[in-house]
């Protein structure tokens, strides 16, 4: 099975047309089998097949098979694993998640002849395959008030392992993310949530982690995780006090995460300042600039800049909101978010600076931000951002994403007439005439691409006190985007 999560085997298996199909239906089958040894199948939930489950239950139930029998457990955990390394490669990610069971593929043919209606054609073409169903149906079966115990009716760790690593790679593939999200129910995402605060099992922490924050980015799973906003902003709250040593990096990362993606909505965004999200986060940020980010440990380090790099998005996030903004500025973030780019233990994480620059960005709209930021030290660093290498190529389009933060960030604050004369004092009009030329000068259609995305993230900010029309003087728009950065299972 190893080699599966070999590209060049991902697409041997694509050009040699492997039947994924019946994997799933393998997988299928010994889920229902299971359904029905157990409770499950006696109520007539399993779309007929439960009128001949009681004798099949009776059978296995005697011979001793359950959930927690090991043959079972290694034949699901084995199955899910083959699929969750084939899910790698996306073609057939798709293909495993469009696939239905024989039986459903049997009941549509009968119905491709003359009886073939209008519904019955817009059923065949909205049909879902049955994986993500098999896949969160084991996740729901998890017991959310003992989730490491075990029983006859409750999937082993084993099982659950390899169903989040499938679930996992499923919702990382753009293409398969959507059909994901609708199947993780509000039973599934808190079977999720509890996985992610009440199990000893660390490879279940970190992969319902994971999990969670990449269908975070869908907006029909966040009303299940709106509920989870105060635990989230605690965890942070308590990550960034003295005693907060006893919190693993995890589940820091796992808040701020989760907070980056949920804050895209008003109603998250006002319950994430209500429970004292904004003061949590610059808290967060002062303690990796006082403490971790002078950690001299590789571990350490890393630590460090995963969870700047995720702070500085939330901050990102939340920022859309004009009240926060202003709370924000209160709070003193503006003098550490140029701490921030001044740090160089930090600067060598560009997306950090990205990320810290968007927040300026956004705080800039608001007139007392804007005027702390007047001082001609902060200028001259947000002018050096908009230097661009000789022979700009493709290769330093993260430079150049700098340098358009940057200049947003001047532009906003070049609506005072004093503003506009330290960006002349310290060079920007130059600087800024030359980021124009070598934009001009960049691939027409890179230009397009870049602008169709910008504007599709600035939307998130339109019709919440006006942050998102042009009807004002502001040069920048507020801007957040989703983070779904995480390395695929294998």
């Amino acid at each position: 099975m190893s080699i599966l999560g070999d590209a060049q085997e991902q697409q041997s298996l694509v050009r040699h047309g492997v039947d994924v199909g019946a994997i799933c239906d393998c997988l299928t089958s010994f889920v229902m089998m299971m359904d029905w040894c157990c409770d499950n199948g006696d109520n007539g939930d399993n779309g007929g097949a439960a009128s001949s489950s009681p004798s099949l239950s009776s059978l296995l139930r005697k011979f001793g098979y359950s959930w927690q029998h090991e043959v079972i457990s290694d034949i699901i955990s084995n199955l899910m694993i083959v699929l969750s390394m084939m899910a790698l490669n996306e073609p057939l990610c798709v293909q495993m998640c469009r696939h239905d069971c024989r039986s459903c593929e049997q009941k549509r043919n009968t119905n491709n002849g003359d009886t073939m209606n209008g519904t019955a054609k817009k059923n065949e073409n909205d049909h879902r395959g049955q994986l993500c169903q098999i896949v969160t149906r084991v996740l729901s079966l998890a017991n959310v008030d003992d989730i490491d115990g075990s029983g006859e009716n409750r999937p082993t760790s084993q099982m659950l392992e390899a169903c989040l690593a499938l679930l996992w790679n499923i919702a990382l593939c753009e293409s398969t993310r959507q059909l994901a999200s609708e199947h993780c129910d509000e039973r599934v995402m808190s079977v999720l949530v509890a996985m992610t605060r009440k199990s000893a099992n660390d490879k279940l922490r970190s992969r319902a982690s994971h999990v969670i924050q990449i269908l975070s980015t869908v907006e029909s799973t966040q009303q299940y995780l709106t509920s989870d906003i105060p635990s989230l902003v605690q965890c942070v709250t308590m990550s960034s006090s003295s005693s907060g040593g006893d919190i693993k990096t995890g589940d820091i990362l796992h808040a701020v995460g989760t907070i980056w993606n949920i804050a895209t909505s008003a109603e998250s965004r006002q319950e994430i300042s209500n429970c004292g999200g904004a003061r949590a986060l610059v808290s967060l940020v002062k303690k990796l600039l006082t403490g971790g980010a002078s950690e001299s440990h590789t571990s350490q380090q890393s630590d460090t800049l995963q969870l700047m790099y995720k702070v500085t998005g939330a901050l990102t996030a939340v920022t859309l909101s004009n009240s926060i903004c202003g709370e924000l500025g209160e709070l003193g973030c503006i003098d550490l978010l140029f701490q921030v780019l001044e740090s160089k233990s930090l600067k060598q994480d560009l997306s950090i600076s990205e990320n810290t620059l968007s927040v300026l960005s956004n705080l800039a709209v608001d007139e007392r931000n804007r005027e702390l930021m007047r001082t001609m030290d902060r200028v001259k660093l947000l002018v050096s951002y908009l230097d661009l290498p000789k022979g700009q190529s493709s290769e330093d389009d993260q430079t150049l994403k700098l340098a358009e933060r940057a200049s947003n960030v001047l532009t906003s604050m070049s609506v005072e007439v004093s503003g506009g004369e330290l960006i002349r004092q310290a060079g920007g009009i130059e600087k800024m005439v030359q980021l124009l030329k070598a934009q001009d000068a960049t691939n027409g259609a890179t230009n397009r691409e870049e602008s169709t995305r910008e504007q599709c993230e600035e939307g998130g900010g339109a019709g919440e006190g006006g942050r998102g029309g042009s009807g004002d003087a502001r040069g920048s728009q507020p801007r957040a985007v989703p983070h779904v950065g995480l390395v695929r299972r294998r």
